[in-house]
């Protein structure tokens, strides 16, 4: 048979049952390219290359522009849909990270609020992927959604290795303990938050327990749109319901005898002063002595502390129902120059009564720094395909100083060309601009992303719903 005619094309695999049910972006990150030849006028598959498309996938942190590389989840994604397995990405926040399998997340802390590391973590979000499909190696009721991931945070108990599941959601959800790393992902989604004081004799007090700060927000891509489609009640019954839990914890003998809460400014943005409050409350009807801690640490989206923000401490006493605020002011030169990616910090209040050393409590809260978002303004006649086009940046720097080394980036996701623009220093609070130059390439809809950093300041975005005629 002899060849008339050769040519290649592409040719994007695309699973129609997979994508009917639950609409993806398989196909951006992850498209074959198969090249075909044309003998007696019939095509014939010559080459199929799998791997130029979609070589890193990153997914962003909530709240910040911290970013996990997700690249084998779109792996493991594309392989299922191959299969003929409806498959989807769930993405999980506040997501816990188990070293002891015990579904819960134990934090222990000194006498004066210092953090004493176990392994155990919260992570500002973690990603993995869900498979439909049934289970006839496991007891009637367990078939369906599958959790599966391919960059499981710990070694698998069933044979090691770094691998989880595949998972029956349903095992999650009422707690059924069995194989597949189920008790893993229970935690992952529904841990305790347990905190402990060790004692100068290295006992441990047990002071809070919380219940309900563990898996928020759980989402995957809604079906024929790009809205969030809430999957949390999949996974783990209402927090606080009888089912949620089989016994409800107790209050603590500390909680019984101590009140108290950490509060921190809402909205404040990169560069602006703020205030942390700690509120103590003697709940006893006799007068007391307490001693208060508060710390503030730089953190990572994975929980992992980093430099001291500022620490500060108080001694008073209260007669029995009275209550005490006690603020920590903290400016931006305290913090700006420690800062990990993604402008996290995680605040910690510990009360003591020194008369009674294994009665303390402690509060925690992670916060982030908001950072300004970028305003971007499109031509007035819109995009149009290959004529050049100016796009307007610009944001109010919103440091007390000012601004060196700035550099605007666009991205079009391939519908037009990446640009690059330096600016001139920029004084402080002054308005950072410029104009970026680029041209369309591809017809369609996409978002315009834009991105600055500079010496003193670095990850502030903006974006744009574009469009390209």
């Amino acid at each position: 048979m002899s060849i008339l005619l050769c040519f290649f094309y592409l040719l994007l695999l695309w699973d129609k049952q997979s994508h009917t049910k639950h609409m993806d972006t398989t196909n951006h990150v992850n498209a074959d390219i198969k090249s075909f030849v044309v003998e007696d006028g019939v095509p014939r598959l010559f080459k199929v290359d799998t791997s130029t498309v979609g070589q890193t996938i990153s997914t962003k942190a909530i709240g910040s522009h911290s970013r996990e590389d997700v690249t084998d989840q779109k792996h493991t994604h594309t392989v299922l849909r191959c299969l003929g397995l409806a498959a989807r990405s769930i993405s999980n926040f506040n997501s816990a990270h188990d070293t002891h399998f015990n579904r819960a997340i134990d934090k222990f802390f000194d006498v004066r609020g210092n953090e004493i590391s176990t392994g155990d973590s919260i992570w500002n979000f973690h990603v993995w992927n869900e498979a439909w499909m049934a289970r006839p190696d496991l007891p009637s009721g367990f078939g369906g959604w599958q959790a599966l991931d391919s960059t499981p945070q710990e070694e698998s108990p069933q044979g090691g290795g770094y691998r989880l599941g595949p998972c029956p959601r349903q095992a999650v959800k009422f707690g059924q303990r069995m194989n597949y790393d189920v008790e893993f992902v229970i935690s992952e989604v529904n841990a305790d938050v347990r905190y402990y004081t060790v004692n100068s004799d290295e006992s441990l007090t047990l002071t809070r327990v919380n219940s309900t700060h563990v898996g928020k927000r759980m989402s995957t891509k809604a079906v024929g749109s790009n809205a969030r489609d809430d999957v949390t009640l999949e996974y783990k019954f209402a927090e606080g319901s009888t089912s949620e839990r089989a016994a409800l914890l107790a209050e603590t003998e500390s909680e019984k005898q101590i009140g108290l809460e950490l509060l921190v400014d809402d909205d404040v943005i990169i560069g602006q002063d703020f205030f942390v409050r700690a509120v103590v409350t003697n709940r006893t009807r006799s007068q007391r002595d307490f001693k208060l801690f508060l710390n503030g640490r730089a953190t990572l989206y994975t929980g992992a502390p980093g430099q001291t923000v500022k620490f500060t401490e108080d001694e008073f006493t209260l007669n029995g129902g009275a209550s005490k605020q006690v603020e920590m002011w903290v400016e931006p030169v305290d913090y700006l120059r420690i800062l990990e990616g993604g402008n996290f910090m995680n605040f910690v209040a510990m009360v003591l009564v020194p008369s009674e050393e294994k009665l303390s409590l402690v509060k925690t809260t992670e916060f982030r720094l908001k950072t300004p978002d970028i305003q971007v303004g499109l031509p007035a006649g819109g995009l149009k395909l290959h004529q050049p086009a100016t796009i307007q940046v610009e944001f109010k720097n919103p440091l007390k100083k000012r601004l060196t080394g700035g550099v605007f980036q666009l991205h079009g996701e391939g519908y037009v060309q990446d640009a690059v623009a330096e600016i001139a220093p920029v004084g402080p609070r002054g308005i950072v601009k410029a104009e970026l130059q680029t041209i369309p390439v591809k017809r369609g809809s996409f978002d315009l992303v834009v991105r600055f950093t500079s010496d003193q300041l670095a990850n502030i975005m903006g974006d744009e719903q574009a469009k390209v005629v």
